[in-house]
C-alpha cells in the first residue's frame, strides 16, 4: 500500500513538471500549424510576429528568419500598424545573436515608425533597447538617458510591464558603473513588478542580476542562492539563452571560490544551453571557461581541446555552414569527375575524336562562363559596397539626428525644471513674506497694547497675571518661528551643505525631552519614551535635531491636558536600510482635507488646546530637512483622537524596539 503511494506521488510530480514545458511547446507548434493554413496576409504577420518572440531566446536563428518572413509581408501589404512590434522584436534577436549594429538599426526604425502611426507603447520599447545597445557597447551616460526617457513614457501611459524592463536596464547600467547599491535596488524594483504579472523569464532575468551583482561584491553564497533560482526559472521558462547565463555565472562563483568541480559541471551546462540557443558568442565564452577550469585541474589535454575550439569558433556559424557546402560540392564534383575517367576508357577506342571535341566545347565555354561570372561578382561587388556605405552614411544621419533630437529634449527638460523650481522659489518667498506680515506682527501688536494697559491704573492684578501668561505664551510661539526661519535661512545662506555623521537618536530625543518638559507640565502631559536601546542613524545632527524638536513641540500644543505623548520606532516594511521614528499625541488630530494641506506651501496653521497660535512654517522646514537627509515624512491622524507623525532616516547598526 505504501509503494503504491509512493508511487501515485512520484507520477504527480512527474505530471507537474513536464505541463508547463509541454504547454509552451504545445502554443509554438499550434502557432506553426496556424501559419501553415492560414491564409489572410495579416493573421500571417501577427503569427510570425508571435513566433519571432518565442523564438527569441531558445533559436535566435528561427526567430530572424520568421521575423523577416513578416516584415516582407508586412511591407508588401503596407500593414503599417503592425510593422514597430515586429522591427522591435527582429531588433531583440539580433541583439541576443550578439549583433548590436544591426539591432540598433532595427530599434531606430522602430522608433521612426512607431511615431508615425501613434503606437506610443514601441516608441517606449524602441527608446528603452537603443539604451540597452549603449549600455552593451559601454556608452553607460548615453544609455542612461535613453532608458529615462522610455520609463517616462511607460509611467505616462501606465505600462507596468514596460516600467518593469526600464527599470531592469537601469539596473544593467549601473551594474556596469559599479554602482551596485543602485543597480540592486533598481533590479529588486523590476523583480517586484514581475512577481505582480507572474512573469517567469522577467523574474528569472532579476535573479540572474541580482546574483551578479553580489557575485561582483564577492557575496558568492547570496549570488548562488539568487542564481538557483534564476537558472529553475529560465529552464521552467524554455530560456536557454537566459539559462545559459545563469550556469555560466554560476560556473564564475564556484570558480572564484576554487570549487573547480561544481565550476565544471556549471560550464558545461551553459554551454549546453548555449548550443541550444545559437549564441556563438557564449559558445566561444564556455570554450574558454572550460579551458580555464581544466587547466587548473592539470587536465591539460581537455584545456587544449577547448582552447582550440575557442580558437576555431572565432569564426561564426555562418562561415561554418559555407564550409559544409564547399565539401558537398568538392565531393560531388570528384565522383563525376570518376564517372567521366571511367566512361572515357570504356569507350577510348570508338568515342575519342568525338569526347575531345566535346571537352575543348565544353572548357571553351566554362572559361567563357567563369569570366563572366568574374564580372558579374566583380560588379555586383562594386554595388554592394556602394550600397552598403551609403546605407552606414544613412545610419549615421539616422543616429545624429536621434542625439540632436535628445539633446532638445533634455534642454527642454532643463528649461521645465528651472521653471518649475523657480515657481517654488515664488511660492517659498510667498509663503515667508505671510508668515513674516502675520506671525511676527501680531505678537508685536499685542505686546505694544499690553504694555499700554499696564501702564493704566485700572488694570487689576489678576487681569495683569493672565495677560501675562497669554504674552508670554505667544512669545514662545514666535520665537519658535524665529528660530525655524533662522536655522532655514542658514541652511539657504550655506547652500545647503548637509554634514552627515552616524549618531545615535537617543541623545536627540533626550535633549529635546529635557527642553520640552516645562512646557508638557504646565499641560500635565507625559513624555513617554518607548525606544530603550541605541538607535544608531546616519543624517545631518543639527538638522534632525531641530525636526524632533518641532513635532514634540506641535504634539504638545495640540494634545489635550492630562494626557501623554509616546515616541517610539520600528524597521520600514519596505526598505531595511531604513528606520522609521514615529511622535504620537492624544489630541485635537486633523481633517483629512487639512492633511493634504500640511506639508504644502500654502498657508496652513491652527490653534493649539491651549489656544497657542501656530505659523505651519515648522512642518514645512521639517519635510524638507527629512528629504534632504533621504528619508520622507508623512502623517495619520484622527479627529478628536491625535496624530502621529511619522519619518525616516538611513538606519546604522539599528536596534529597535518595535512599539
Amino acid at each position: 500500500m505504501q509503494t503504491q503511494t509512493i508511487y501515485k506521488f512520484f507520477l504527480l510530480f512527474l505530471i507537474l513538471a513536464l505541463v508547463q514545458p509541454c504547454a509552451a511547446q504545445n502554443k509554438e507548434d499550434s502557432l506553426l500549424r496556424l501559419l501553415e493554413t492560414e491564409k489572410n496576409e495579416r493573421k500571417k504577420v501577427l503569427l510570425l510576429t508571435e513566433l519571432t518572440w518565442l523564438y527569441r531566446n531558445k533559436d535566435v536563428d528561427k526567430s530572424i528568419s520568421f521575423g523577416l518572413r513578416g516584415l516582407a509581408l508586412a511591407n508588401n501589404n503596407k500593414f503599417d500598424t503592425l510593422q514597430p512590434k515586429l522591427l522591435n522584436f527582429l531588433g531583440v534577436s539580433y541583439r541576443n545573436r550578439g549583433s548590436y549594429q544591426e539591432a540598433l538599426t532595427y530599434f531606430i526604425e522602430t522608433e521612426k515608425k512607431a511615431q508615425e502611426v501613434g503606437n506610443f507603447e514601441q516608441v517606449a520599447y524602441a527608446l528603452q533597447s537603443i539604451g540597452d545597445i549603449n549600455n552593451r557597447q559601454k556608452q553607460h551616460n548615453v544609455a542612461q538617458i535613453y532608458v529615462q526617457r522610455a520609463l517616462g513614457v511607460f509611467r505616462q501611459i501606465k505600462d507596468k510591464r514596460g516600467i518593469a524592463y526600464c527599470f531592469f536596464s537601469l539596473g544593467l547600467i549601473h551594474n556596469n558603473k559599479k554602482e551596485y547599491y543602485a543597480a540592486t535596488d533598481f533590479f529588486n524594483k523590476s523583480l517586484k513588478i514581475r512577481e505582480e504579472l507572474k512573469d517567469l523569464a522577467g523574474m528569472a532575468a532579476c535573479h540572474s542580476n541580482l546574483g551578479e551583482v553580489a557575485y561582483k561584491q564577492k557575496e558568492y553564497g547570496q549570488a548562488i542562492v539568487f542564481l538557483g533560482k534564476a537558472e529553475k526559472e529560465f529552464e521552467q521558462a524554455q530560456d536557454y539563452r537566459g539559462a545559459a547565463l545563469a550556469y555560466y555565472r554560476l560556473a564564475e562563483n564556484y570558480l572564484a571560490q576554487n570549487k573547480l568541480t561544481e565550476a565544471l559541471t556549471h560550464t558545461h551546462k551553459a554551454l549546453e544551453f548555449s548550443e541550444k540557443s545559437g549564441n556563438l558568442e557564449f559558445i566561444k565564452q564556455c570554450y574558454q571557461q572550460l579551458a580555464t577550469i581544466y587547466a587548473q585541474q592539470k587536465d591539460f589535454e581537455n584545456a587544449y581541446t577547448y582552447q582550440v575550439k575557442f580558437f576555431i569558433y572565432g569564426d561564426s556559424l555562418f562561415n561554418q555552414q559555407k564550409s559544409q557546402q564547399f565539401a558537398e560540392l568538392q565531393q560531388k564534383y570528384s565522383k563525376e569527375k570518376d564517372a567521366i575517367l571511367i566512361d572515357k576508357l570504356e569507350s577510348a577506342n570508338k568515342q575519342q575524336q568525338i569526347i575531345v571535341a566535346l571537352l575543348l566545347v565544353v572548357l571553351v565555354s566554362l572559361g567563357f562562363a567563369i569570366f563572366l561570372m568574374f564580372r558579374n561578382a566583380k560588379d555586383k561587388k562594386r554595388i554592394t559596397m556602394k550600397l552598403e556605405s551609403q546605407a552606414k552614411q544613412v545610419q549615421e544621419t539616422n543616429f545624429s539626428l536621434t542625439m540632436l533630437n535628445e539633446e532638445l529634449s533634455q534642454r527642454n527638460l532643463q528649461v521645465e525644471r528651472t521653471n518649475q523650481e523657480l515657481k517654488q522659489l515664488t511660492q517659498v518667498q510667498n509663503k515667508l513674506f505671510s508668515i513674516i506680515s502675520h506671525d511676527f506682527k501680531n505678537p508685536l501688536i499685542s505686546l505694544y497694547g499690553s504694555l499700554i494697559i499696564f501702564e493704566s491704573d485700572d488694570f487689576g492684578k489678576e487681569d495683569r497675571e493672565i495677560a501675562v501668561v497669554a504674552l508670554k505664551n505667544e512669545l514662545d510661539q514666535t520665537a519658535n518661528l524665529l528660530d525655524n526661519l533662522l536655522h532655514w535661512s542658514l541652511r539657504q545662506m550655506k547652500d545647503n551643505v548637509i554634514k552627515k555623521e552616524v549618531f545615535d537618536f537617543q541623545e536627540i530625543i533626550k535633549n529635546t525631552f529635557d527642553l520640552l518638559q516645562p512646557q508638557a507640565s504646565k499641560k500635565q502631559i507625559q513624555l513617554i519614551n518607548q525606544i530603550q536601546e541605541s538607535l544608531w542613524v546616519e543624517a545631518d545632527k543639527e538638522m534632525l535635531t531641530i525636526v524632533f524638536r518641532n513635532l514634540l513641540h506641535n504634539a504638545n500644543k495640540y494634545s489635550f491636558e492630562n494626557n501623554k505623548i509616546i515616541v517610539f520606532s520600528t524597521q520600514m516594511p519596505d526598505n531595511e536600510q531604513q528606520v522609521m521614528i514615529a511622535v504620537r499625541d492624544f489630541g485635537k488630530g486633523i481633517s483629512e482635507k487639512n492633511i493634504e494641506r500640511l506639508f504644502g506651501l500654502e498657508h496652513y496653521s491652527s490653534s493649539g488646546t491651549a489656544q497657542e497660535k501656530g505659523s505651519g512654517f515648522g512642518l514645512l522646514l521639517c519635510k524638507d530637512f527629512i528629504e534632504k537627509n533621504g528619508g520622507t515624512i508623512w502623517v495619520k491622524s484622527t479627529e478628536g483622537k491625535g496624530s502621529t507623525f511619522f519619518f525616516s532616516l538611513v538606519s546604522n547598526k539599528t536596534k529597535l524596539n518595535v512599539a
